[in-house]
């Protein structure tokens, strides 16, 4: 699989070929990845796909078993405090201490750092002056990620690692997160992030990284990848009883057609390659009248796992 980013002059990051085995089990194989200065990138894939170890090997966490990466021209796992000073990592809940407040948690994370930004301006970013006084321990998860997140803001980083940084967050926190990581591409600061969240991957990346059981399937920009592995479009739309239904399926293949009934009628939805015939053939077919028709196509996670993946 070709590499994420094409600019070797600007890549932050690079990794070939990179693998890690623990206890004997394959978890990565045969990774390519860049992220380039300002450049968003996304891993997705379902869960134990390889994702927070690409993480943890990127960040110096982890040591690769095979392959190279490569982070600002050092390699993390031997080169850990050099490239800490360069890299910022979104803090985990295990390492937040419930018993202290938000406040007394920024400031704690902030004194690791020679230089760092001024904590009311990241405070202002991630919207925690509501919360500042509270323990951790009764942040709800949404609250807790932010804090998370204002952690990784905290130093002027080149590159930062975000590891699902919208799970539990609610829709005003995640408009507030997009915020925060298309501010950062835009001062130049390259975002490594990775997410179970498909509509997020599609609307912030640059580029996107697809892992299934530790290999990578594909990579490029989200309307690449929608539009080169496009998944069939579904054709939905209600009829006003079953017995309407035998003029349905003398339009398709069986194997193309799902039926449900409700206290509404009967909600008919077809697989198509092509979306815009069967429209065609549905909105002027004698035998029914079908009402309330629309047309799914598919983004990321029905291109690749079917749906969101688990």
């Amino acid at each position: 699989m070709s590499a994420v980013g094409e600019s070797a002059s600007t890549a932050v990051l690079r990794a070939r070929g990179l693998g890690v085995d623990i206890d004997s089990i394959t978890i990565l194989a045969g990774v390519d990845l860049d992220v380039s200065a300002g450049e968003v990138v996304g891993v997705i894939g379902r869960n134990g796909a390889g994702k927070s170890t690409l993480l943890d090997v990127v960040a110096g966490v982890r040591r690769p078993t095979t392959g190279d990466v490569v982070a600002f021209g050092l390699e993390p796992w031997r080169h850990r405090a050099a490239v800490t000073r360069r890299v910022a990592v979104q803090a985990q809940s295990a390492a937040l201490l419930p018993s202290l407040t938000v406040i007394e948690t920024l400031r704690l994370f902030a004194a690791v750092h020679d230089v760092h930004r001024p904590l009311h301006d990241v405070v202002a970013q991630t919207g925690l002056d509501p919360v500042l006084g509270r323990r951790i321990a009764v942040l709800s998860g949404g609250e807790a990620r932010r804090v998370q997140l204002a952690i990784a803001l905290l130093p002027f980083a080149e590159l930062v690692l975000l590891d699902e940084p919208t799970a539990a967050v609610d829709p005003a926190g995640r408009m507030l997160i997009a915020a925060i990581v298309s501010d950062l591409a835009r001062q130049g600061v390259g975002v490594l992030l990775a997410t179970h969240d498909m509509a997020d991957a599609e609307q912030w990346c640059d580029r996107i990284v697809v892992l299934e059981r530790g290999s990578v399937i594909a990579a490029g920009a989200p309307a690449e990848l929608v539009a080169r592995h496009r998944a069939a479009a579904t054709v939905v739309f209600r009829v006003g009883s079953d017995a309407e239904l035998p003029a349905v399926r003398s339009l398709v293949a069986s194997d193309d057609l799902a039926v449900s009934i409700d206290h509404d009628g009967v909600e008919v939805r077809i697989t198509t390659d092509d979306a815009d015939t069967t429209l065609r053939r549905v909105t002027f077919a004698p035998g029914f009248r079908a009402r309330d028709i629309r047309v799914l196509r598919g983004g990321l996670g029905e291109v690749f796992f079917g749906g969101p993946p688990a």
